[in-house]
């Protein structure tokens, strides 16, 4: 029987038009223009930074008008006059931007009656594309942030502002760097674009589903392994994708199907893939990309953020193994049979090679200690050139084995007809330019949805940086908390779940850290602790009901209802929910300051014993049922467990250990009286 990897995909959920003829070979090489014009210039960086934000947003407003339909029951096969016309306004404001920049700089604050048309179109189209590629959430907020710049004066005295014109506002939002084309887009155009088209490399060139065959023949047959495969695989990719919802339609399609196979309810399926595909961009090395954000907007060392975040990430991962585990023990949910699954060492060298691009990356970023466009400009044809390679060594192997099967004189290839050895090199180029266009095509389109939300995102600032709001808002929060930390913390996840409904991760972050990480540094978290709690909420929003686009993904791949689905994925989530707390009041957990090699061990190993506890309690299961004094038991261990401090950690497994005796003797004595 074949390999659960090679289960027929279901068909993938989306918004886009699916063109073809005229308007789809139009679309496709818009795109992978887009793609080389931003290799071209990661490789050569010919473009100032301001025209470089220019030339992007013109690409991508011009592939989201084309690609994306003004509704959603709109036709998909076709693109009507008034989105090419929109397409074509698109461009003309960035383009604008472009070619009268140095103009524009010198008379800053004498701005022109066609600068200001020129602002006001490209916000307005801005908003729709944001809206038409994203969704409502992001211009809903961009648009409530214009309208309090616009009418600050008349709000109530806590957050009021004397107020600003339509024309001042867009002068602060187009013309300058505070504004659209501000630090958020400027993330988008350069390396958040470039590690999505090396995800979408890893696609095109079989990474991706190497590393779900690995997951799989590693933990398929494990209690419920295709839920813990599905971690494995979701946590190894979202790491590259950058989107929670990328992430469950690239791995959910095919692990939610093997998960109900297997006996999973299909909310259950999907919410499994819906929590590992959000927590799956807090795993370094790239997290999404914001990882090399968080540089820009802290200062601290890209080596410091990911040291950072190793800790956290390993205990959200084991986790969620835990929690599926005790789950699936429960509900007594076997894995696959091991003849439905390929061998995990074989399958491991089969194509190993195809780590290269991601050991290379992960090398150039932490050892060469490359910038991240050096380092993702030199993973992209790395990877190529190791497909392009084992396709043609695959090629000579075949036509090796032909020889030696048909001719007695294995002495060489001269005796094989030319057709025969041509004809398959042919195939492995053609393959191979084929793959190439399609990944150069596939990036652009993943992209543009993330730029779009930069260039909303950097409205948002702007009427943040225009207004005051950052320093009113610090304000706020601690006078409703009274200056006590712990109610800032909730407050400050409240806000960042709010924000993050709907968003890219990258934009995401980009508010959050904006908008609620100040008034933690204001109140002493250390400025690494403020910046991943604030990263924590705002990606943990993908998975809170009632929105959690996640869950909607997953939902339809998994044929479930999408509350539901969120449900539990939120509940697989819990302890992601509560490891920020922690490292803010414990940053040892961040490998903040200095820490201690053993003392390092022991903090990771009672921080999984923790979890561990922590899914006891999650799932009122540990060698039995568990009744809510155990469970309440079984939490304070979690809690004292994670909180790094040897009397913690000795009273948490003192708690543990009384509840294990306790679990023993109530399975002796239902063993007894069968």
């Amino acid at each position: 029987m074949a390999p659960p990897p090679e289960v027929k995909r279901e068909e993938e959920p989306g918004r886009e038009r699916q063109l073809r003829g005229l308007w789809g070979f139009i679309v496709a090489a818009l795109a992978i223009s887009f793609s080389l014009f931003q290799m071209y210039n990661a490789g050569f960086g010919l473009l100032p930074a301001q025209k470089l934000r220019a030339v992007h947003l013109a690409f991508v407003l011009a592939l989201i008008f084309l690609l994306y339909p003004l509704r959603k029951r709109s036709a998909r096969d076709k693109v009507p006059l008034y989105d090419i016309v929109l397409a074509l306004l698109a461009i003309v404001g960035p383009l604008y931007f472009f070619f009268n920049f140095e103009a524009m700089v010198l008379r800053a604050g004498a701005e022109t009656t066609l600068d200001i048309i020129m602002g006001a179109l490209t916000l307005v189209l801005v908003l729709e594309a944001a809206r038409r590629a994203v969704g409502l959430a992001l211009p809903i907020v961009a648009i409530v942030f214009l309208l309090y710049a616009h009418f600050g004066a008349y709000l109530p005295e806590i957050i009021a502002h004397r107020g600003y014109s339509l024309e001042r506002i867009i002068k602060h939002l187009y013309p300058t760097t505070e504004g659209i084309f501000g630090i958020p887009l400027g993330a988008a155009a350069t390396f958040v674009f470039l590690f999505i088209l090396f995800g979408a490399v890893m696609q095109r060139t079989g990474i991706s589903d190497y590393l779900i065959k690995l997951a799989f023949a590693g933990l398929g047959h494990l209690s419920g392994g295709p839920a813990k495969a599905a971690v494995l695989a979701s946590y190894t990719m979202g790491t590259f994708s950058g989107s929670s919802t990328a992430n469950v339609v690239t791995t959910g399609l095919m692990t939610i199907p093997l998960m109900k196979r297997v006996g999973f309810a299909p909310e259950v399926a999907g919410g499994v893939e819906t929590a590992a595909s959000a927590v799956g961009q807090l795993i370094p090395p790239v997290m999404g990309a914001a990882a090399f954000v968080m540089v820009e907007m802290t200062g601290i060392p890209y080596i410091e953020i990911i040291k950072a975040a190793l800790i956290p990430a390993i205990l959200d991962m084991f986790g969620l193994l835990f929690s599926v585990h005790m789950y699936a023990v429960k509900h007594g949910l076997r894995g696959l049979p091991r003849e439905q699954l390929p061998p995990l060492l074989p399958t491991l060298f089969s194509q190993i090679y195809l780590l290269i691009p991601i050991v290379g990356l992960v090398i150039m970023l932490t050892v060469a200690q490359f910038s991240p466009m050096k380092s993702a400009f030199w993973s992209i044809p790395l990877a190529l050139i190791i497909a392009l390679i084992a396709r043609n060594t695959q090629v000579v192997w075949r036509l090796i084995k032909m020889q030696l099967r048909g001719d007695d004189n294995p002495a060489g290839l001269q005796t094989v007809p030319n057709s025969k050895v041509i004809t398959p090199f042919a195939r492995t180029w053609g393959d191979f330019v084929k793959d190439l266009l399609g990944a150069l095509q596939d990036g652009a389109r993943y992209a543009v949805g993330v730029s779009a939300a930069c260039a909303c995102a950097g409205i948002i600032i702007g009427v943040i940086t225009l207004t005051g709001l950052g320093l009113r808002l610090t304000g706020i929060l601690i006078d409703l908390s009274g200056g006590q930390l712990w109610i800032a913390l909730l407050l400050t996840m409240v806000g960042c779940i709010i924000l993050g409904l709907g968003m890219p991760t990258t934009a995401n972050y980009i508010i959050t850290s904006t908008l609620m990480a100040p008034t933690l540094i204001t109140l002493g978290v250390p400025v690494i602790a403020a910046h991943m709690f604030v990263f924590y909420f705002g990606i943990l929003a993908d998975d809170t009901p009632p929105v959690g686009v996640g869950a909607y993904a997953a939902a339809g791949i998994a044929r479930a209802d999408p509350i539901k689905t969120g449900i539990q994925g939120f509940k697989f989530d819990l302890s992601a929910f509560l490891i920020p707390y922690l490292f803010v009041f414990n940053p040892i957990l961040l490998l903040y300051g200095h820490v201690q090699p053993l003392e390092l061990i022991w903090v990771t190993l009672s921080g999984l014993v923790g979890v561990y506890a922590l899914s006891v309690t999650k799932e009122g299961w540990w060698r039995t049922y568990a009744n809510p004094l155990e469970r309440l038991l079984m939490a304070a261990a979690a809690i004292a467990l994670i909180d790094p401090g040897l009397i913690a950690d000795l009273a948490g497994l003192g708690l543990m250990a009384l509840v294990y005796l306790w679990q023993l003797w109530k399975v002796r004595r239902a063993t007894r009286s069968v």
